[in-house]
């Protein structure tokens, strides 16, 4: 335990509190100095120190040229402090080293072509329109169709804005699939777009997907 500290006359003085360890006179209310001395050079060091009231306190640095290192300290309470100063040997397990290399820029979203890009009109066939491009991931979004004038006053969208369609598969980042039931279009239609979305909302497109009327046979 360091030994008690007196002031007389008002002179402030250092007493050794442990080897290698001296502390100011120390008065509540007022900074005094604890000083660790004789220890290694430019190290890092903790400083410890229990206060008359129970606390502890732990504050860390780095011992000088001289394997000097101190901290101020303000106590506040009246008695016996304990200051005990401990190094962390830090021992090496190994090193390497490695080169960081610059990231390909992403992919910019993009739509380059539907597979098929028409069917016939009508039942009883389904499919699946492939929608062909770059940048896709698994959010990617795909859309067919926009809604109607009937399908807004319904509250089902905006005019003209695209149908996303939340069942599109991800199958690859140039491609993505929607399931396509042939018996919900009966009429031929020649432009329907075909968009897709990002997540953060980016859009791209349309290119057009077309249902083209049935021929009908002529008998020979």
């Amino acid at each position: 335990m360091p030994s008690k500290r007196e002031a007389h006359h008002g002179e402030t003085r250092e007493e050794p509190a442990a080897q290698g360890v001296t502390v100011s006179t120390m008065v509540v209310g007022h900074a005094g100095t604890i000083a660790y001395t004789g220890g290694p050079a430019d190290t890092d060091v903790t400083f410890t120190v229990i206060s008359p009231a129970g606390g502890a306190t732990e504050r860390s640095v780095r011992t000088d040229d001289n394997g000097r290192a101190e901290i101020q300290l303000v106590p506040n309470a009246v008695g016996d402090l304990d200051v005990a100063v401990t190094q962390t040997v830090v021992t090496s397990l190994g090193a390497a080293s490695a080169s960081v290399l610059a990231a390909a820029p992403p992919v910019a979203l993009a739509v380059t072509g539907l597979d098929p890009p028409d069917s016939p009109v009508g039942p009883p066939d389904s499919f699946l329109l492939v929608v062909e491009g770059e940048g896709f991931d698994i959010n990617t979004r795909a859309s067919f169709g926009v809604f109607s004038q009937e399908e807004a006053d319904a509250g089902l969208g905006e005019v003209g804005e695209p149908k996303w369609e939340a069942g599109t598969r991800y199958m690859s980042p140039t491609a993505v699939g929607i399931d396509i039931t042939g018996g919900q279009f009966p009429n031929p239609d020649p432009a329907i777009p075909v968009s897709v979305r990002s997540s953060d909302g980016t859009v791209v497109g349309p290119v057009t997907f077309a249902f083209n009327p049935v021929e009908e046979e002529v008998d020979a």
